[in-house]
């Protein structure tokens, strides 16, 4: 979800929300590194999807991420940028 700086029909701005699954592969990536960049390039909201059903929910404060909720599939995501977004995280994990 970008904040909607288009040229042509692409999105020139970063993401607000972002929803990170991670593998194996690329767990350290995701946790260590993509975090610093998304926090320079002032995105608001980092979701860490685990594949065994926790959500851990990062909100950027004061120009760097703090941990907002730590989640489990038996809990409902509310979105700390968009109100309105909303769902049962049984739903992904099901």
């Amino acid at each position: 979800m970008c904040d909607g700086k288009t040229r042509g029909e692409k999105y020139i701005s970063a993401p607000v929300v972002i929803f990170e699954v991670l593998s194996k592969a690329t767990t350290s990536n995701d946790l260590f590194v993509k975090p610093l960049i998304y926090e320079k390039f002032g995105v608001r909201e980092y979701n860490i999807v685990h594949q065994g059903g926790k959500v851990i929910q990062y909100s950027l404060i004061d120009g760097s991420y703090d941990v907002t909720s730590n989640l489990t599939q038996n809990d409902e995501y509310t979105s700390v940028v968009f109100n309105d977004l909303k769902f049962p995280l049984s739903n992904i994990f099901d």
